[in-house]
């Protein structure tokens, strides 16, 4: 008899878990139906942007509001709980996925770089009786550009992945879809 209930009770809860990840699917694909529409002036070129991505919007007041944002209607949008009207926006930036992972992969690889040189450097050094001559001297020849490689990948890294597509209203039509 316990073990029926036991099933029961189970089954009653996998129903409403079920219905609970139903009910936020349906939630989810209606909010990605919401898009910004960019059109470019000049050519007519149309760029979107989904509901619920990160964007820096710059408004007419120059009030900088950075987040993730959710579109209310065609004339409003909400980002950080801060309603922001389609006519208050100057112009929008978002950061391009690729910008991301390239960036990031040049930061990892510098970071890498920099980590054996100066550990290498380290080692030969400490191994090598406190001098630098034969093999160690030969170690460091290769050991020390390596460090400095990997402050210029690090360089690179950083600014690729600050990197921002910025759509000013002088060049494009901003609409809420």
């Amino acid at each position: 008899m316990k073990i029926e209930r036991i099933v029961k009770r189970f089954n009653n809860c996998m129903k409403i878990v079920v219905c609970l990840f139903l009910l936020s699917s349906v939630s989810n694909i209606d909010a990605q139906k919401r898009i910004i529409s960019l059109q470019n002036i000049d050519n007519n070129k149309i760029k979107t942007i989904k509901n619920n991505s990160s964007v820096e919007i710059v408004k007419r007041n120059r009030h900088i509001v950075k987040g993730t944002f959710n579109i209310i209607n065609d004339s409003n949008l909400v980002i950080n709980s801060d309603t922001i009207a389609l006519n208050e926006i100057s112009s929008i930036s978002i950061k391009p996925v690729a910008s991301k992972i390239i960036g990031s992969s040049l930061l990892f690889v510098g970071s890498a770089a920099i980590l054996l040189g100066v550990g290498g450097a380290i080692d030969v050094y400490s191994t090598s009786g406190h001098g630098f001559d034969g093999d160690a001297g030969m170690s460091l020849l290769i050991l020390v550009p390596l460090t400095g490689i990997g402050i210029i990948t690090d360089a690179i890294g950083a600014s690729v992945y600050s990197h921002k597509k910025e759509y000013l209203r002088t060049k494009w039509n901003i609409k809420f879809e």
